[in-house]
């Protein structure tokens, strides 16, 4: 049994336990035991949870030198569970701070949602399957949720929160008149779930050398917000968590906007995103960290290369975002009837991988022995 301290799980949750559950409730209320004093005290723990909060922007942590004497003592491990999210950055600021504490490898586990082609840059880090496995939960619940149009059009690409690489491509896309092809979201600077400032992510842009017209920047801006739907900060969570969407069958495939572009250190994070186009069998082009798909590959999933240049998986993030935007366009003008028994062969596979239960043992077997 794996008992942990989560005394400060709101804020850092204790996701590789739900992503057990996902994957066998059963397994992980045998593995897996939460001690603090909502639950009960047992005594010692194994792992005291560490919050990710601080890591994002500094190397904040929050516990005491209490935790780190039990630490530097051998009677506790740090666990970082950071299953959630998949950038290395904040995991390194982790790994700083354990070495200016005089915390040794041995002595903490780190957990990521990314996965590494080349295996872990750090022997402190397993990967946690967590989108797949909650993918897999959502299917099996009948998690669903529904846009609710019924026109046909070539695309679906859905952006509820404006990070700076789906603002590119979403200029990119206006630049070039293709936004109707598609149903296109994209949140208007205030709105239900953040607000932001729309010129500074501009800004952001063209410092990282994108070449932006400011007249068609601005066009953009006063057309915002893109609706697919009127999405409040309740059905935001009801579209993360319903990985079933009967509109998909409008659309001739999906373009996704991954949370990340550049994880770091080879590291690539896949969330349900990409999961919900495989869940609901349509082709896709994926903007997220480079490798994407050869890393999909290497799990076994297949992708579409008999009807999608996928070239652009190996190139550098400038480079792949144009690339994405050469292909949506070139993909817009294809006729995906002729290529239905193939892509039919495709998305049945990846499907049926997907939700095949011993597709997940050998990596969750992996991480619970990891943290034992």
């Amino acid at each position: 049994m794996i008992t942990f301290n989560d005394s400060a799980y709101k804020k850092c949750g204790r996701t590789f336990y739900d992503c057990v559950y996902f994957y066998d409730y059963r397994l992980a209320n045998q593995v897996a035991m939460p001690v603090d004093g909502y639950f009960a005290n047992t005594g010692n723990c194994d792992y005291f949870l560490v919050s990710h909060n601080g890591f994002y922007n500094n190397k904040q942590v929050d516990f005491d030198d209490n935790i780190v004497n039990q630490a530097l003592s051998g009677s506790i491990k740090l666990l970082f569970d950071f299953s959630f999210e998949g950038d290395y950055f904040a995991i390194n600021r982790f790994i700083e701070r354990m070495d200016e504490l005089g915390i040794e490898p041995s002595m903490y586990r780190i957990l990521s949602g990314a996965g590494y082609l080349n295996g872990s840059p750090h022997p402190a880090i397993c990967h946690c399957p967590m989108f797949e496995t909650k993918a897999f939960y959502g299917v099996k619940e009948k998690l669903s949720y529904q846009f609710g149009f019924s026109e046909r059009k070539k695309f679906i690409m859905l952006n509820a929160r404006p990070r700076p690489h789906r603002l590119a491509l979403t200029y990119l896309l206006h630049e070039r008149n293709l936004l109707d092809q598609g149903y296109c979201s994209f949140p208007a600077e205030c709105n239900d779930l953040e607000h932001y400032d729309f010129d500074h992510i501009v800004q952001v842009l063209e410092q990282d050398n994108f070449v932006i017209d400011h007249a068609r920047a601005k066009q953009l801006k006063q057309s915002l917000p893109l609706k697919v739907d009127d999405i409040s900060l309740t059905d935001s969570m009801a579209i993360n968590d319903g990985i079933i969407s009967p509109d998909y069958q409008y659309v001739d495939f999906a373009v996704i906007t991954e949370s990340l572009v550049n994880s770091g250190n080879g590291s690539v994070f896949i969330t349900e995103k990409i999961m919900k186009a495989i869940v609901n069998k349509v082709p896709f082009v994926v903007l997220g960290d480079k490798h994407t798909l050869q890393y999909m590959q290497s799990l076994g999933y297949k992708t579409f290369d008999f009807l999608i240049n996928e070239s652009y998986d190996s190139l550098d993030y400038h480079e792949r975002i144009h690339a994405i935007v050469d292909e949506i366009e070139r993909l817009c003008d294809i006729d995906f009837a002729k290529y239905q028994e193939q892509i039919a062969r495709v998305t049945e596979h990846n499907y049926n991988l997907m939700m095949q239960k011993d597709f997940y043992q050998e990596r969750i077997e992996h991480m619970i022995n990891f943290l034992k």
